[in-house]
Formats: structure tokens, sequence, C-alpha cells
């Protein structure tokens, strides 16, 4: 085989190549890409749940740092299950919350509220003592809520007001 006719065949070769390894490296991305969505998908809905512990009583355990999206989603989620569950009671537990901001604080009362206009009553627990400095801090005025120490003291106020009502 002479030189030329070498240079002549790695001149086809080369660009269907290069379009085949360009072709790999696209569909490697786009099924990269649809993985991170998913697992954010899948961590977003394993982030706000809503849990039934009695009939129209529930608790929303909330565990880590909250942005702009999943206050969003916080939102979202929260009013669907209450609605879903017609809840009448909610348990909002802060123990996993380690920073509120303005942004995160904001969000909570928008979503207390939202809950009120559906008829659900809202409980704070478990907030800690470095969060509640930070809201002090700030100047966030949490007085018209109802908050609780803990997730425990709230069940069982919770179980006390019902046992008395009936």
């Amino acid at each position: 085989m002479s030189i030329d006719t070498v240079f002549e065949v790695g001149g086809i070769i080369e660009p269907l190549l290069d379009h085949a390894a360009y072709s790999f490296s696209l569909s490697y991305v786009h099924f990269y890409q649809l993985t991170l969505e998913r697992a954010q998908s899948t961590f977003l809905e394993l982030s706000v749940p809503v849990v039934p512990l009695a009939k129209e009583i529930a608790v929303l355990p909330l565990i880590g740092n909250i942005d702009t999206e999943r206050a969003n989603y916080l939102m979202e989620e929260t009013l669907k299950s209450a609605n879903r569950l017609q809840l009448q009671r909610l348990i909002v537990d802060l123990s996993g919350v380690y920073i509120i901001d303005t942004m995160v604080a904001d969000q909570i009362f928008k979503v207390i509220d939202s809950l009120r206009f559906l008829g659900v009553e809202t409980i704070l627990t478990g907030i800690r003592p470095e969060v509640a400095q930070t809201i002090v801090s700030i100047g966030i005025d949490f007085s018209s809520l109802t908050i609780k120490s803990s997730l425990q003291k709230a069940i069982e106020d919770l179980l006390i007001r019902v046992k008395n009502n009936k």
C-alpha cells in the first residue's frame, strides 16, 4: 500500500471516527443529565415527607438546607398533602434544619399562612439553639405561631387535646 493510499484512507476514516466519538459523547452527556435530573427529582420528593400520625394529623420533618427550589417544592407538596390527607393539624419539625435565613423563614411563613387558609393548624417543633439565635438576631417574629420544644412534646400535647375534646 502506498503512502498516498494510506493518507487517502485515513482522510476517509478519521471524520467517521470523529463523528462516532462525538455521537458517543453526546449520548453519554444526555444520559448523564437525565440521571442527574431523576436523582434531583427523587431527592426533592423525599425532602418533603408529610407523614400521617393519626386521622387529620401529620408531621413534616425538615432536614438539611432549604434552597429556593426546595422551598418552592415544600410549598407545593405540603399543600397537596394537607389537602389529600384532609389535615387539621400539621407539625413542622425543624430539628434537622441547621440554618434559617430570611428566605427560609419567609417560605415557612408562607407555607403556614397557606395551610391556615386550608384550615390546617401548624405547630413548629425542634428549633435548634443556633437557629433560635439566628431568628432573634435577624428580627423574625414567630410569636404568632404555636411552637413546641420537640416533636415528642407536640405529639403529647395534641394527644391530650384530642382526648379532652372527645
